[in-house]
């Protein structure tokens, strides 16, 4: 008789010229249908055999293919369908179009790595699941369905699983306890969630905050998967991680909240509570504090407290402390105590203490300090904007200083700028032009004892305004005497009724197109401004005149000699410049 003791058997299986399932379902995942009633397990295989299309390796002595068994399957896969029929007694491998069957050898087995398979099922309509998390939270080992809805869960010798969690979004978690020692196959139904649509995750942030999104392409697909399902946090003091996948936390890490995280180059947690240091990129995906340092970034998908510096950027939902970096900081709902950039801070939401950047600063609210080398932007400004070119706001209360531009809608403070502009001002403009759109606009013609023909801009407020003057005196048309010039003035009383202005201005004196240097006019004025009608009025005052000439430059006595009408004193200094003075009159008609 022939020994068959080391004699593997292969069952070959006739061609069939129908392909159906010879595409790229993998053998163990194609479907087959068994109905077999106490008959040699030998017929079975063969039934499974030839329906998958492949063959059954095994040597008989161990598999015993001759003894009965029953089975009765519809439409499952082969590896399913191997289970019942073995009920974990023997492991199998694929080669090619190959099953190898091996008898499972117990003593070996308890101690190798303890294994769960199987596979995850919707419990309403059978559909099998993918992308459904089974994981071990105190060994934070973990494994995935595929696109059949198959997993299998390795856990180290000697660390049997207390418990393992099976988690989807959208479907009720489950809890399972396996058996130790053994292979462990399961099939699990998962129950719709009693929201019917999907669970629903403990809100992230309250209100109308929203949450930083991190940038997806660094995290690898099972751990973003992992995150979305698992609604647990788990829990461990310190974390060590090379990239993100490569962690102590391993690929359930999005779902772990840790007290201490050092990254190597990056990292990914779900929280942080003490501290964090990274060599280029820290991300949480939740909340972070007291220290995060990274040598080009830190991303807090929510909040931040305490102090966050980094080389390049520093990124958050939500800040209440100090950010430090490099280029720049954002932080997309409310902020403060302090941000300091190199180049630019963004605030989506408010703002309170101190930004300050070599840049610009963006926010939405600032209640405190904006201080920038180039250029300021906030909605609403409760404090002071202080830019070295443009500050821009909606609402100021406070004031506004920059070294060209000031823009607000609504001043309620101050404005000091080269250039301020605002619709409304309850406060002072300070600058070379000022206008304020609801402000103090009046076109002005008048006449003073030397110049007879004047036109006059005022700009600005009532309390303070700029004023921006030429004038001409007819006589000799072809050697005309002309003058421009700027001032300030202030204006005060009741509106409708008599005003009181006083002004202070400065005018160069030019004869045709001679233009002296030392030829400047002064004057302060005081005068009163009567309303005839809502958009004229007249207006009246002495003058006060200081005259700097300097007599010895070439023209001086054909041009300017005679130009002064009478003086109250007239004095010539050492370097050269006479100084005459005395006091007129002006008249003036205003249109508004």
């Amino acid at each position: 008789m022939i020994k068959y003791r080391y004699l593997l058997v292969i069952l070959c299986i006739p061609f069939n010229p129908i392909f159906a399932q010879k595409n790229e379902v993998p053998v163990l995942e194609r479907e087959v249908t068994v109905n077999i009633n106490n008959a040699p397990l030998q017929e079975a295989l063969n039934d499974i055999a030839k329906q998958g299309d492949f063959v059954f390796s095994y040597n008989p002595d161990a598999i015993h293919a001759s003894r009965n068994v029953s089975i009765n399957v519809s439409h499952r896969p082969v590896r399913y369908t191997l289970n019942e029929l073995f009920d974990g007694t023997v492991t199998y491998k694929v080669r090619g179009k190959y099953i190898i069957l091996q008898e499972n050898d117990n003593v070996q087995l308890a101690n190798k790595e303890q294994v769960i398979e199987g596979y995850i099922y919707d419990a309403g309509s059978g559909q099998k699941l993918t992308e459904t998390t089974i994981y071990d939270k105190n060994l934070l080992a973990s494994a995935i369905t595929d696109k059949y809805g198959y997993f299998r869960l390795e856990l180290p010798a000697g660390q049997a699983s207390a418990a393992l969690h099976i988690s989807k979004k959208g479907y009720a978690d489950t809890l399972l306890a396996p058996l130790p020692g053994k292979v462990n196959y399961i099939d699990v139904e998962l129950s719709k969630s009693a929201a019917g649509n999907g669970l629903i995750e403990p809100p992230l942030i309250t209100g109308n905050e929203k949450r930083i999104v991190l940038p997806q392409w660094l995290i690898p697909k099972k751990i973003k998967i992992n995150a979305g399902n698992l609604t647990d946090t788990l829990f461990r003091k310190v974390q060590f991680s090379l990239i993100p996948f490569l962690s102590t936390n391993k690929l359930l890490t999005g779902n772990v909240t840790n007290n201490v995280s050092i990254n190597l180059t990056a990292g990914y947690v779900q929280e942080v509570r003490t501290i964090e240091v990274g060599g280029i990129l820290n991300m949480v995906r939740n909340n972070a504090g007291v220290c995060q340092l990274a040598g080009a970034g830190n991303i807090v998908g929510q909040s931040f407290h305490g102090f966050q510096a980094a080389g390049a950027w520093n990124i958050a939902g939500t800040m209440d402390g100090v950010q430090a970096a490099g280029a720049v900081n954002i932080v997309r709902n409310n902020a403060g105590v302090c941000q300091l950039a190199g180049a630019g801070n963004i605030v989506g939401g408010s703002f309170q203490g101190i930004q300050a950047a070599g840049a610009f600063n963006v926010t939405d609210k600032i209640k405190g300090m904006q201080v920038a080398g180039a250029f300021n932007t906030a909605r609403k400004v409760e404090g002071i904007q202080i830019s070295g070119a443009v500050n821009n706001a909606t609402e100021v209360t406070g004031g506004q200083i920059s070294g060209y531009l000031n823009r607000a809608s609504v001043v309620n403070g101050f404005q000091l700028s080269v250039i301020n502009i605002a619709d409304s001002c309850n406060g002072i403009p300070i600058g070379v032009l000022s206008y304020v759109k609801k402000g103090y606009h009046k076109l002005e013609l008048y006449a003073d004892e030397v110049f007879y023909t004047n036109i006059a801009f005022r700009t600005g407020v009532e309390r303070f305004h700029n004023i921006f003057l030429a004038g001409f005196r007819p006589g000799n048309f072809d050697n005309p005497l002309w003058t421009f010039g700027y001032g300030l003035g202030t204006t005060f009383g009741k509106s409708g009724k008599l005003l009181v202005d006083i002004d202070a201005t400065v005018q160069q004196v030019i004869r045709n197109s001679n233009f002296i240097e030392n030829n400047q006019l002064y004057k302060i004025y005081a005068g009163i401004d009567k309303k005839l009608t809502p958009k004229f009025s007249v207006a009246a005052g002495f003058t006060y005149n200081f005259f700097a000439s300097k007599p010895g430059s070439p023209g001086y006595e054909n041009n300017y000699s005679g130009i002064i009408p009478y003086t109250f004193s007239d004095a010539t200094f050492s370097n050269g410049i006479n100084l005459k003075t005395w006091p007129g009159v002006k008249i003036s008609v205003r249109f508004f």
